[in-house]
């Protein structure tokens, strides 16, 4: 297996004048059968991960080579704990979500429901359900989506009243599929 490296040192050199926004030589480091991306130097996790603390250490404030203030602006800071648990985790990722809702429209002959709000890449397919059996076939919804049911009854024909429900079913790649259920509202 070969190990290939590549400078900017020519490239700069060609140059009239260098530029101070880059160091004379940067080395980009690829080997021979290996993806692209990973850990830096293809180090083991820990060992990157040690790697990290040190140059954030070194890289501070405080440390002994602390980063420029040309490069940086006193407002600057990292993300606080409470910021990140604010908008980030279980418990925020639940409290974006939403159950589909279900309202009368028309003195009754119509029903509109929301198809509730899920995570992005979920995929999305609704049913309808009639004094507790499904009615007609699912259908592909999409985030932010309204549809309307009219129940046959209102339309001339001889459907049984009852209680109507939307249900949604989500599914994510990765992730346990989940069907979430609107209220119900009596025709």
């Amino acid at each position: 297996m070969g190990k290939y490296t590549a400078s900017r040192h020519s490239e700069l050199s060609k140059t009239k004048k260098p530029n101070s926004l880059f160091p004379p030589q940067a080395n980009v480091t690829i080997l021979e059968g290996k993806i692209h991306g990973g850990n830096y130097q293809t180090r083991e996790i820990w060992n990157y991960l040690e790697f990290l603390d040190s140059w954030f250490q070194d890289h501070s404030p405080t440390g002994p080579s602390p980063i420029s203030a040309n490069v940086t602006t006193s407002a600057s800071r990292g993300n606080l704990w409470e910021d990140v648990i604010a908008s980030a985790g279980r418990q925020a990722a639940l409290d974006r979500q939403a159950p589909p809702t279900l309202k009368s429209k028309d003195y009754g002959r119509t029903l509109v429901a929301s198809v509730g709000r899920w995570d992005p890449g979920v995929k999305l397919e609704a049913q309808w359900w009639v004094g507790g059996e499904c009615q007609g076939e699912s259908f592909g919804v999409s985030q932010g989506q309204t549809v309307e049911y009219v129940h046959p009854r209102h339309g001339g024909g001889h459907g049984r009243a009852g209680k109507v429900r939307l249900e949604v079913t989500g599914r994510k790649m990765g992730y346990v599929k989940e069907t979430r259920r609107s209220n119900s509202v009596t025709l």
